[in-house]
C-alpha cells in the first residue's frame, strides 16, 4: 500500500497526510507483537531506499524487532513444524537484523538446529515391525490371546 502511494502522480494523495498516518499506523502495529514475516515486509518496503523514511522511523522498527526478540520470537519458533517455516523464520531474521543492526546469528543457530531436527530421520523408523510367528493360517490360541493382551495392556502402565 505505501509503496502504490509512494509511486501515485495524483496531487490530492501526493499532498495528503495518508502516507504519514499509514507508515506510522503500521509501525504502531509492529509493536504490538507482530510476527517476523510482518517486520520483514516492512524491512523490505523501507531497503527499497524510500525517501519518506526517516530516523523516527527506524526507532520504531528497531523497537518492534527487540519486542518481537523478547516476546515473540520463542513463540514463532515454537509453531513452526516445517521446514520451510524454519527457513523462512530464518532468513527474515538475519534480513531484519541486517537493517536493524543487530546480531542474529543466534537466533539464526538456534532456528537452524530446529531445522536439523526437523529433517533428521527417526531413530524408530529403522526398526522392523514386529510380526506373528505362528503359522499363516492357524489362529492363535486362547492361552496366546490372553498372553499377548497382556503384554499390550502392561505396555500402558
Amino acid at each position: 500500500m505505501l509503496r502504490i502511494i509512494d509511486s501515485t502522480n495524483w496531487p490530492p494523495l501526493q499532498n495528503s497526510n495518508l502516507h504519514t498516518r499509514l507508515k506510522g499506523a503500521i509501525l504502531d502495529e509492529l509493536g504490538n507483537g507482530a510476527g517476523s514475516s510482518d517486520i520483514e515486509a516492512v524491512v523490505k518496503y523501507a531497503g527499497g531506499q524510500v525517501p519518506t523514511w526517516d530516523e523516527e522511523d527506524q526507532t520504531k522498527l528497531n523497537e518492534s524487532f527487540e519486542y518481537y526478540l523478547e516476546n515473540r520470537y520463542s513463540e514463532e519458533l515454537g509453531d513452526c513444524s516445517e521446514v520451510s517455516e524454519l527457513e523462512n523464520m530464518a532468513s527474515a531474521l538475519a534480513m531484519i537484523g541486517a537493517m536493524c543492526g543487530y546480531d542474529t546469528s543466534e537466533y539464526v543457530r538456534e532456528i537452524e538446529e530446529r531445522l536439523s531436527e526437523l529433517t533428521r530421520p527417526d531413530e524408530d523408523d529403522d526398526r522392523p515391525a514386529q510380526r506373528w510367528e505362528g503359522e499363516p493360517s492357524a489362529p492363535m490360541s486362547e492361552r496366546m490371546v490372553e498372553i499377548e493382551v497382556g503384554r499390550l495392556f502392561d505396555g500402558l502402565r
